[in-house]
């Protein structure tokens, strides 16, 4: 049996492997959990604070711990709800820390006014769901004093639908929104003590 071989140098052999691997084309990119849209569609806004900055005290158990103005823009044709969830995915708890989860804000509202009261329903609609300590309501930003700064994000959806739940928590309020995301913003604040 007579065997054929093809050598090639090293170079050539290299270069005819970066060419082939990039026949596949880019990966797609996958949106964030429990979403179902293109992220980054609408704009969020805290205060006028910038993407990245330090959330000023006021708004953390170091200060009097009032909820902070959030507006957003951007709101897509066919929206029925929206969904507010402000998270700290680097609390010391396993999945991190809910911090304000707001559902069934009407498609109409541009936001949500600074230093909400705990009330289950807020004025002008809206409904608040569980907390991280289990009630309804903002609950302040309270890194462990001298860690690194926490990571706050604001996440806003708009649904397709509107959520009817017995158990307003973050896991069954992400589980309701799936598939019926068609918009969503989100800003990341900073915080540390």
């Amino acid at each position: 049996m007579k065997r054929i071989g093809l050598l090639l140098p090293l170079p050539a052999f290299l270069i005819l492997c970066v060419l082939l691997s990039g026949c596949a084309g880019p990966s797609p990119a996958l949106p964030p959990e429990g979403s179902g849209a293109n992220p980054g569609n609408m704009t969020i806004q805290v205060d006028s604070l910038a993407p990245g900055s330090t959330l000023p005290v006021e708004y953390t158990c170091a200060g009097a711990g009032i909820s902070p103005e959030i507006s957003w823009t951007g709101v897509p044709a066919g929206t029925q709800s929206l969904v507010l969830i402000l998270h700290d995915p680097d609390a010391p708890l396993a999945g991190g820390f809910t911090h304000w989860l707001v559902y069934s804000i009407p498609p109409e509202s541009s936001g949500i006014p600074g230093n909400v009261s705990p009330a289950r329903e807020l004025p002008g609609g809206g409904l608040q769901g569980q907390n991280g300590r289990g009630g309804a309501g903002y609950v302040p930003p309270c890194p462990p004093a001298g860690g690194s700064p926490h990571h706050y994000v604001f996440q806003v959806y708009a649904l397709d639908t509107t959520i009817d739940t017995t158990n307003p928590n973050r896991s069954a309020i992400l589980a309701d929104i799936q598939g019926h995301t068609i918009g969503e913003g989100q800003v990341v604040l900073m915080f540390g003590r």
